[in-house]
């Protein structure tokens, strides 16, 4: 059985609390930069892009490809996340949500994780593709 696969049966009764990792902290992950993950867009280099925000936010606007999962039901994608091949970025608005989803899937054993440097507004800041709606 596949490591992640294993990881996430002994997890998946354990439910995720989001509000033991809320805070202003330090990222726990390694950052990516705007530029370089639109750089990787349309290549077989791009990791899974997701969007910890709340589906109205991400309805509202979003990085083009990106999921949707929200912290408060980001245990509904943890097979989705540990299977993702290029690894992972993480990404909200401020920082805070997506410091709250890294810890609560670094604490499940996934790893690849990195997150969004300056976050959406850094992504918008760039020009870079957005969608609306709820598909990726």
């Amino acid at each position: 059985m596949h490591v992640a696969a294993r990881l996430l049966l002994v997890f998946a009764c354990v439910p995720l609390q989001p509000a033991a990792y809320a805070g202003d902290g330090a990222f726990r992950t390694p950052a990516i930069s705007a530029a370089e993950l639109a750089a990787r867009q349309g290549t077989p280099e791009l990791p899974l892009v997701v969007d910890v925000r709340p589906a109205g936010e991400y309805k509202a606007g979003h990085i083009a490809g990106a999921i949707n999962a929200p912290v408060t039901q980001l245990d509904k994608h943890l097979a989705e996340i540990a299977d993702a091949k290029n690894g992972v970025v993480l990404y909200c608005t401020s920082g805070k949500r997506t410091r709250t989803a890294e810890g609560l899937l670094l604490d499940r054993g996934i790893t690849g994780i990195t997150h969004l440097d300056g976050g959406y507004g850094s992504w918008l800041q760039g020009r870079h593709p957005v969608n609306t709606g709820w598909g990726p």
